[in-house]
């Protein structure tokens, strides 16, 4: 991760402070990037987690008082609490990639893996808009077959997250 950027906006300690979350959100989902399986599915949500943490971190830190100003209202305690609850609800993250790769299937399927990165961002931007953290779309989650339930949840237990019990599925009144 580069320096930051120096700012009129942010003291020297606050900057210091944005860097040091910046970096820990980047390390946390890594490691997620780095424990996902070969082949299309893993490559898609590798590729667009990776341009999730490009806007997140990269982006924010390379000029944080134009983009914590539009983005949050020049609050980086609002910055840094996004971050926090992205790596709080990063299974969220996990299960909405790879939603969004079984309904892009037909198109997905018979890509190279490496090729994916060359499109990814269409994805993260085009069905998500950035906001890939969302609560999980359970009737979603419902219409999977066995096998892609299965699959979904060896994915969250290959990324050192708690799989999808059913007891999670089932829609409170």
């Amino acid at each position: 991760m580069k320096e930051i950027t120096k700012t009129k906006m942010f003291t020297d300690a606050e900057l210091e402070l944005l860097t040091r979350v910046a970096k820990a959100h980047e390390e946390f989902f890594e490691k997620i990037r780095d424990r996902l399986p070969e082949g299309n599915v893993g490559k898609f949500i590798f590729y667009v987690l990776g341009d999730f943490l490009h806007d997140m971190n990269e982006v924010v830190l390379n000029n944080p008082e134009a983009e914590i100003s539009y983005t949050w209202d020049g609050k980086m305690e609002d910055y840094i609490k996004t971050l926090y609850l992205e790596m709080k609800y990063a299974k969220n993250i996990v299960v909405n990639l790879y939603l969004d790769f079984v309904r892009n299937a037909d198109d997905l399927i018979y890509v190279e893996p490496d090729v994916i990165n060359d499109f990814s961002d269409d994805y993260y931007y085009g069905d998500f808009g950035g906001a890939i953290d969302d609560d999980y779309d359970k009737k979603e989650v419902n219409q999977l077959t066995d096998n892609q339930f299965s699959y979904l949840n060896d994915i969250l237990l290959m990324v050192d997250l708690d799989k999808i019990t059913d007891d999670e599925l089932i829609e409170q009144p």
